[in-house]
């Protein structure tokens, strides 16, 4: 199959059905002009919408495959075809001949019609939910999708072959922190020789491109689970480290919903933020062999904490001293902590001139956070003797190397197409639930809060994407898709405020858990 775009390209094919799609949709509500509008026009559009985008994109891309970057096929998603030299019809052939996309095919679909049920449910006014006792259903399903879905074979990669099966696939990656580990003696010998340690991990993208509690953050899920960090290779670590992390990542569901209700002040809204994020492609796709899912539980935690922090007028302190120590926690994991910081800040800042806030207010409210975050970070970084700036230079030059844009054309397809993946990998129906609830947002004036708050979030997160490095250009879907945390819950109370919301709901999830349930069997998300 060509690289080079032609009439029988695959996002040609997209761009047909995503019109035919469109035609149907308007065909359907001309046929219910003067009635009442059935609710499948809107969501077909909703869902195709966002394709077509993508589409275009990509056959732009492929008019200069010479002068293009990564798999052409699959590009702007940050992943290949399990076998590149396959047609899509000799990959569907392989996959319906391999017994256990037979077995876990169908599990992945009846735990996607309960988490659907479950939707039913939430989005029901009179439905009478315990938000405690629907959370942890919500978790426990959500966790349920992400390992029967990461199961899926590798084509015929199974044991027979003498290959391990696809759940832990990925912890064979040599790029995965999993193995990092071994470096890691005692977190206090693991900090005080992090600088001479950290060459000698040039063998894992992972764990030489971020700080060292990257790494340190994996040892302590493993000494929690009672794995043995030593003993990397073997496929009962792999399992336990692989179920750990997911155990972790997925108390993202707590803090989705306690986003969702604080920013709308409705419970149901925080439930279905937190529905939404368990079913979108860009979590399936990375909770389960990548630290993501672990850094976006802190990275949304801190816009939690920044919102409660600025708004919440009984004793701040209270918030301002968890959010420090947040920050604190992020700058030992992830470089990009200065973008959370700086969503507070800038936020804080704006919020303080609106309220007139009194030094006192300033001085909790807005410096405190900060504040115990650099008392933290430098008495470790003079207590272990790191320098913080070579360790990142270190990490910087190492991932340059994976990312050298040497034409306008490339840093203008990565910019582009990093978005495209990271809007898309959060659901297309989501994804267009959320900007007409932005939109509607936008209309109101003045501004609520929960809208000025979302600007500020995608404001700082602009500038250094537009002349930040370019890692940020070209790995948004993975790496930073925790900024779509509020934009998962302006898209879930858009439609907890139409009248077909108990229809809408699970819906969108079906169409954001089918679509990543047609990416994995296609696609290797594996770093």
């Amino acid at each position: 199959m060509s690289d080079q775009l032609t009439i029988l390209s695959f996002p040609v094919g997209l761009a047909v059905v995503c019109l035919l799609a469109e035609t149907a949709a308007l065909l359907g509500l001309r046929r219910a002009a003067g009635g009442e509008k059935p609710v499948w026009p809107l969501l077909v559009r909703w869902s195709a919408r966002p394709w077509l985008v993508w589409a275009v994109f990509s056959m732009v891309y492929r008019l200069q495959p010479d002068k293009a970057f990564n798999n052409v096929r699959t590009f702007p998603f940050f992943s290949n075809l399990w076998h590149g030299h396959e047609g899509w019809m000799e990959s569907f052939v392989r996959i319906a001949t391999t017994p256990s996309a037979w077995i876990f095919v169908p599990m992945t679909l009846l735990t996607l019609t309960a988490l659907c049920m479950l939707a039913r449910k939430i989005s029901r006014p009179d439905s009478g939910v315990k938000t405690w006792k629907t959370l942890f259903a919500v978790y426990l399903l959500g966790l349920l999708l992400m390992l029967v879905i990461a199961s899926l074979p590798d084509g015929p990669l199974l044991k027979e072959n003498g290959r391990a099966g696809a759940l832990t696939r990925s912890w064979q990656a040599h790029t995965t922190v999993l193995w990092a580990l071994p470096h890691i003696r005692t977190k206090s010998h693991f900090l005080r020789n992090f600088e001479e340690i950290q060459p000698r991990l040039r063998g894992t993208i992972h764990g030489l491109s971020h700080p060292p509690g990257g790494a340190l953050s994996l040892y302590f899920i493993g000494k929690v689970i009672g794995a043995d960090h030593e003993d990397y290779r073997s496929h009962m670590t792999r399992f336990q480290y692989l179920i750990g992390l997911a155990l972790f990542s997925f108390l993202n569901v707590f803090v989705l919903y306690g986003l969702g209700y604080l920013l709308f002040d409705d419970r149901r809204t925080g439930l279905a933020a937190a529905l939404l994020w368990t079913a979108a492609p860009s979590t399936l796709a990375y909770s389960y062999f990548a630290q993501n899912g672990l850094y976006a539980v802190f990275f949304c935690l801190a816009l939690l904490l920044t919102w409660t922090t600025v708004f919440k007028s009984d004793r701040p302190w209270r918030w301002a001293v968890p959010l420090g120590l947040v920050f604190y926690l992020l700058t030992m994991m992830n470089y990009a902590w200065c973008i959370a910081t700086s969503i507070f800040a800038v936020f804080a800042l704006a919020t303080g001139l609106q309220r007139r806030w009194r030094p006192a207010d300033i001085l909790i409210r807005a410096i405190l956070p900060l504040g115990i975050m650099t008392l933290l970070l430098v008495s470790t970084l003079l207590y272990y003797r790191l320098d913080y700036l070579e360790i990142y230079n270190v990490s910087s030059d190492y991932v340059e190397q994976w990312y050298r844009f040497t034409s306008p054309y490339r840093w203008l397809a990565a910019l582009l197409g990093g978005q495209i993946d990271m809007w898309l990998m959060m659901g297309s129906a989501t994804c267009s639930f959320f900007l007409a609830g932005a939109g509607a947002a936008l209309r109101r004036k003045p501004l609520e809060p929960a809208t000025v708050f979302l600007l500020i979030i995608l404001g700082v997160f602009a500038l250094p994407l537009l002349f930040g490095p370019n890692p940020l250009k070209m790995e948004t879907a993975r790496c930073w898709n925790w900024i779509l945390a509020v934009p998962l819950a302006f898209a879930a109370n858009r439609i907890m405020q139409l009248e077909k919301a108990e229809v809408l709901l699970p819906a969108v999830t079906a169409v954001s858990g089918t679509t990543y349930l047609l990416m994995r069997l296609y696609l290797d998300f594996a770093p």
